[in-house]
């Protein structure tokens, strides 16, 4: 079976942008499956034409967008009881890393990888986290 990888906004970001993490994150995906949750596309796509690449990305046959259910998003909220707000009285980590999170439980993901590793750390689960 083919490692399951979840990915988060910043891997798209860092995609988009066709920086070298993006070929770091390709290279991780040879011949895995890239997971993201729709909350995490919602998060990043805009439709500009300087999203080609991602586009491309996201249409690959070894990404799949996640749905999420009710019970994931329930879960996902769940998450977040544990989690300090900030300064600000913001939550940190926020809606999308717990969706991110809760994808990368409900589809026994063998890593998340993402840029921002300290906000999904704050979960404590034991899914490794990659940082890009």
């Amino acid at each position: 079976m083919s490692k399951r990888y979840v990915l988060d906004a910043g891997v798209l970001v860092a995609i988009e942008r066709a920086g070298q993490a993006r070929y770091g994150v390709l290279r991780n995906l040879v011949g895995a499956t890239a997971v993201v949750p729709a909350g995490v596309v919602t998060e990043v796509w805009r439709a500009r034409p300087d999203q080609a690449l991602l586009a491309q990305f996201l249409r690959l046959n070894a990404v799949t967008v996640a749905d999420f259910s009710s019970e994931d998003s329930y879960a996902a909220g769940q998450l977040l009881r544990g989690v300090q707000r900030d300064r600000k009285g913001r939550r940190r980590p926020g809606a999308v890393d717990a969706m991110v999170m809760q994808c990368a439980i409900s589809w026994e993901a063998d890593a998340i990888i993402t840029g921002d590793p300290d906000d999904l750390a704050a979960f404590g689960a034991s899914i490794p986290i990659v940082p890009l």
